[in-house]
């Protein structure tokens, strides 16, 4: 039989014979960095400490949690280590959604059960960037305006083909997982500022892992389960503007080395980013005062604009997903940081303040890579006393893969994320995971 289910199970099938250019390997490892890193600072959330006492008191002798802090059964321990990478909202981002907080969790935990090496978890997160990316085109509506969490949607399959592949499964068994995680797909964007949001993503990376373990076990599904008129990308699609039948692109044009990943320089939703971007250059180049500002417009697009729902937010989830509070934190701290996103930092008099003053323009253009986001943004500064500071327009944000962040400012978010854990050596982590694709094994990271 042919069709996107089978052509996708064929790609995974294949994976493990394909030799990586070495940008999809440099970009997979700074992947693998960025999710740890914020898994790592992710570990004090109340989202990680309930889903550690719900799954039990965690012990040594399973898979890893948190980097070696202790161990549970694997799909506890993805769950945990996933949700937890994506607790701050400080990892990367990358075809509709955040890719490696969903892959690495995944990879790392079969891996370490099954033994493989650093080379054989980085073609598997390759493989399901892959399929993430095959997948998340192919639907011309904005799947966040329609109420679901790209994320959470295509995730599940994204980390169902990379376990797929670690495990060398045939076709046969990987077209079964694809069609037993298009079942497990779902989330919401209802759920955005709230702890459901990183449970979304865990339960992802989770349900990947066990879609792909149950189709090795024997367990099947449709073949025809993702492009089918009754399949995943129609239920998504109600207005049916989807794409069912193309073809999928060859092993040797690889979506990552095309598209990469976008490491968040701050940790917050990044629909914020290119706004807080540009009034942190403004403030700065015009010694601009808060006291002093009448108005703050931020003109972006529609899909932004819905996205960033929490207009008036009290906590720091909340504020998460707020243009105002992006807005006001970059200008009162000329930055924004974990110090920054905190219930106290956002009940402050003069963010408060600066929150009211904020408005939002919205404007009809698009990006090509980033579905969703308008092509460009700008911001703009109203002064008391009729002066206006504007940015112009704002293509890239800093870390965005066409404006990537240095090396040396991925190791500097590493250590800022792993300060305080005192079961690794950060310095030591670090060194392993640059030199990820010549680990014997993945065990080694934790040892």
């Amino acid at each position: 039989m042919s069709g996107l289910t089978q052509d996708l199970a064929e790609l995974v099938a294949e994976s493990r014979k394909f030799v990586l250019p070495l940008d999809a390997i440099a970009i997979a490892k700074r992947g693998f960095i960025d999710a740890i890193a914020t898994m790592l600072s992710g570990r004090n959330e109340k989202v990680v400490l309930t889903l550690c006492e719900l799954h039990g008191r965690l012990e040594r002798g399973g898979s890893s949690v948190l980097m070696g802090l202790a161990s549970a059964d694997v799909q506890s321990a993805v769950m945990i280590n996933s949700a937890s990478a994506h607790a701050l909202d400080f990892d990367d981002v990358a075809l509709l959604g955040h890719p490696s907080a969903v892959l690495v969790p995944a990879v790392l935990a079969e891996a370490d059960r099954l033994g493989r090496s650093g080379a054989e978890a980085v073609a598997a997160y390759v493989s399901g960037y892959q399929v993430w990316a095959e997948l998340c085109w192919r639907e011309s509506d904005p799947l966040h305006a329609k109420g679901w969490h790209p994320t959470s949607i295509f995730g599940t399959i994204g980390a169902a083909a990379a376990v797929a592949s670690l495990h060398g499964f045939d076709a046969v068994t990987a077209r079964n997982a694809l069609a037993i995680a298009a079942s497990f797909s779902s989330g919401l964007a209802a759920n955005f500022g709230s702890m459901a949001k990183p449970l979304q993503v865990g339960m992802a990376a989770s349900r990947g892992v066990y879609a792909a373990r149950l189709a090795g076990a024997g367990m099947t599904g449709s073949e025809d389960a993702l492009e089918h008129y009754a399949g995943l990308l129609a239920a998504i699609s109600p207005r049916g503007n989807t794409d069912r039948n193309s073809r999928i692109r060859p092993q040797e044009r690889l979506w990552i080395s095309e598209l990469g990943l976008s490491i968040k320089k701050y940790p917050i939703c990044y629909a914020t980013h290119r706004a807080i971007d540009g009034l942190i250059e403004l403030t700065r180049a015009n010694a601009i005062a808060s006291d002093d500002i009448g108005q703050v417009r931020v003109i972006f697009s529609p899909t932004q604009a819905a996205l960033l729902r929490n207009h008036r937010p009290k906590t720091a989830l909340e504020a998460a997903f707020s243009i105002e509070f992006a807005a006001a934190a970059a200008i009162t701290a000329g930055h924004i940081g974990f110090e920054q996103m905190t219930d106290s930092y956002v009940g402050r008099a003069d963010v408060q303040g600066l929150i009211e003053k904020v408005e939002i323009e919205t404007i009809d253009t698009h990006s090509p890579n980033e579905l969703g986001l308008a092509l460009t943004e700008r911001v703009i500064v109203v002064m008391h006393d009729g002066r206006e500071f504007d940015s112009g327009e704002i293509r890239f944000a800093r870390g965005n893969a066409q404006l990537p962040l240095s090396d040396e400012e991925l190791s500097q978010k590493f250590h800022m994320c792993a300060q305080g854990v005192d079961w690794i050596d950060p310095d030591a982590l670090l060194g392993k995971l640059q030199n990820l694709e010549n680990l014997r094994a993945t065990t080694d990271l934790t040892n």
